[in-house]
């Protein structure tokens, strides 16, 4: 059975968490030139939040790439700020 199908569905900050890790995951690919599920998909991201290891997110280029980047925005060591510039928002990562 996938793992999609095994997992509970996710409560209301497991859910933010999500949504913050999917726009660290295309900012991360962007910046690498990678394709997003290449780096991780988003039962791994699912996987992550309620704190598995079961992830291939912490081995070769992955844990370069996002993993290690994920744990501190998790940890709330990194974090996103929006920037109102010419009535276009822009959105920066502070901390990485």
């Amino acid at each position: 059975m996938p793992a999609s199908l095994s997992q509970p569905p996710l409560r209301i900050d497991e859910e933010i968490s999500f949504h913050l890790l999917k726009a660290l995951l295309k900012r991360q690919a962007t910046r690498y030139h990678l394709a997003e599920n290449l780096i991780a998909n988003s039962d791994e991201l699912k996987l992550l939040i309620r704190k598995s290891k079961q992830t291939r997110l912490f081995t070769g280029f992955r844990k370069e790439v996002f993993g290690l980047a994920a744990l501190k925005l998790l940890a709330g060591q990194s974090s996103f700020k929006a920037e109102m510039i010419n009535d276009k928002v822009t959105w920066h990562l502070l901390n990485l």
